[in-house]
């Protein structure tokens, strides 16, 4: 969006609240280093948009920008979003925010360069799991941009295939935790890891969050977790299901949100109490939308 605003003759600024300094992986992207902290984003902004964010209090210290300014405008798929922009366009069946981006830069006439391309690419890969999961359309958008001429390989490779060998370390310690509940969800079976604390703090939070793609591919479970402490008490959950279980519903249970094969949360409480709503949640869902709906 930042290189499409610069393009039209528009100053624009990128930034985020967390975390703290750009994730490694994210820096060989065309305009990296450029990201503004918040504490050094200019006064007089009078437009803010907002991407793949499913409500304010997730925009962290920026959250006053979408207070004071005249207009923000709300770009997600997020089904849980809850519209709190000035205006908003939120598709939840699109793939990914990267795609409702670039029907947005079509719509403004601008014209794909590798920058761009690059930057809606590995927004179209990290929100489908590497093309894990998705529609046609997303096979189409990933065409479309590699065909601007972008290195695809390599954006690839850096985004969900290379870690340093800290991370090694760390999933060795993580999967050490690893627990199989194969009846849980009436048979469906349910994974999950924990991260505690002293392990959380001193890891990349990239290391930490890929954690999740690992522990989904046990084969004899179709819901897997991945628990982290972020302080005593406060735990945020990754949530993927391999088949018609949505997780989007349980995360939602505790506050969260996210996708039907993807979510998340974050919650007061504790690991115990929080399994044990999980469980009770998977073993009886009321029915929905040709599976069951995650209600609490």
């Amino acid at each position: 969006m930042v290189h499409a605003a610069h393009l039209l003759g528009k100053e624009a600024w990128l930034s985020f609240a967390y975390p703290d300094e750009t994730p490694e992986t994210l820096r060989i992207l065309p305009g990296a280093d450029t990201i503004v902290r918040p504490c050094d984003m200019p006064d007089d902004i009078d437009f803010v948009v907002v991407v793949d964010c499913g409500s304010a209090d997730r925009m962290g210290v920026l959250h006053h920008l979408a207070e004071k300014v005249p207009y923000t405008l709300i770009i997600d798929h997020h089904r849980s979003n809850d519209g709190f922009g000035t205006h908003s366009v939120i598709v939840p069946r699109a793939d990914a925010t990267a795609q409702l981006i670039l029907d947005f830069l079509d719509a403004l006439g601008v014209a794909l360069t590798p920058s761009i391309a690059s930057c809606l690419f590995a927004g179209l890969l990290t929100d489908t799991g590497g093309f894990h999961w998705g529609s046609a359309r997303a096979h189409a958008d990933a065409a479309r941009l590699v065909e601007v001429g972008i290195d695809a390989d390599s954006l690839t490779r850096q985004l969900m295939d290379t870690r340093p060998f800290s991370y090694l370390e760390l999933l060795g310690t993580v999967l050490q935790t690893a627990t199989l509940l194969p009846d849980a969800g009436k048979g469906r079976g349910l994974v999950y890891a924990t991260v505690p604390h002293d392990v959380y703090k001193n890891a990349r939070p990239e290391d930490v969050q890929a954690l999740i793609d690992v522990v989904r591919t046990t084969g004899e479970a179709e819901v897997a977790l991945v628990m982290r402490e972020m302080t005593s008490g406060v735990w945020t959950g990754s949530l993927r299901s391999r088949s018609l279980v949505n997780v989007a519903d349980i995360a939602r249970h505790f506050g969260g949100g996210g996708h039907r094969q993807a979510a998340g949360f974050t919650v007061t409480s504790s690991l115990n109490d929080v399994l044990h709503t999980i469980l009770r949640i998977l073993d009886n869902p009321p029915l929905h939308d040709g599976y069951r709906a995650l209600t609490p």
